[in-house]
Formats: structure tokens, C-alpha cells, sequence
């Protein structure tokens, strides 16, 4: 199934990526993603609230399963980066991780993708802000 261009679900802030390049981030990941980029961190995607993005069709699930995966993401923020700065990032995130994070690999027939998504709490994107701000 082709992936449907990305619904804009959250106000943005055009932030100027390590790379040059000019991209559109949530405003309630903005800090974030510059404390991450300011500390050497690599990003490809990132949310403030995976679940709206999933309930307004974000992702390669099928449109009659967008409510069920977005009520269960509900209220958590998502970050997707190459897997050594994942696990570089759960790591430095120390105490803040906890039984509500999930991190995951995708697999694929060839082995495992290049990229590592975790999921959690958006209540703590200003703690974690802190941590990568301090390490």
C-alpha cells in the first residue's frame, strides 16, 4: 500500500536541519528535535502526538484501523532515528525511561531497517529536552 503524503495534524515551526536543509517540525517537538540536533543526534521523523497523526491516516495502516492504532498512541510523542543514535538516546534518557516507552526495529525478509522508532509520553518531551540538553 503507497504511503499517503503525511496529513499535517499539529501547528509546525520550519527548524534548519544539521544538513541545511529547511523542514517543518511540531511545535511541541521544536526544542527537542534542536537539542538533539545540537548534540549530535540524527532525525528522520518525529511527533508530538503519534495518535492524531495515526487517527488522521499518518502511517501505511489501512483507513478502517486508523482510529483503534491512534486511540492506542494517544498522547505520545514518536521519534524515528538511525538505530546507533536510538540507542544512544534511550540510554541518555536515563530515569525518564520507563515501562511506557517502546522502542522497536523494523523488520523486513532481508533483516532488520536502519531506523528505530520509539514511542513515548509526550508529557515528557520537556524532561527529555533537559536531559539531551545536559549530556
Amino acid at each position: 500500500m503507497p504511503l499517503a503524503p503525511v496529513p499535517v495534524v499539529h501547528p509546525a515551526v520550519t527548524l534548519r536541519a544539521p544538513d541545511g536543509s529547511d523542514v517543518e517540525i511540531d511545535v511541541g517537538m521544536a526544542d527537542l528535535i534542536r537539542a538533539l540536533w545540537d548534540s549530535g543526534y540524527q532525525t528522520e521523523m518525529c511527533c508530538q502526538d503519534a495518535g492524531a497523526l495515526l487517527a488522521a491516516g499518518g502511517a501505511r495502516i489501512p483507513p478502517d484501523q486508523w482510529a483503534r492504532y491512534g486511540a492506542f498512541y494517544a498522547g505520545f510523542a514518536w521519534i524515528r532515528s538511525p538505530i546507533g543514535d536510538m540507542q544512544r538516546l534511550v540510554k541518555n534518557a536515563g530515569p525518564l525511561w520507563d515501562a511506557r516507552w517502546s522502542a522497536r526495529v523494523p523488520l523486513t525478509p532481508d533483516g532488520p531497517r536502519t531506523f528505530a522508532s520509539v514511542h513515548f509520553p509526550a508529557e515528557q518531551i520537556p524532561d527529555l529536552t533537559e536531559v539531551i540538553t545536559r549530556t
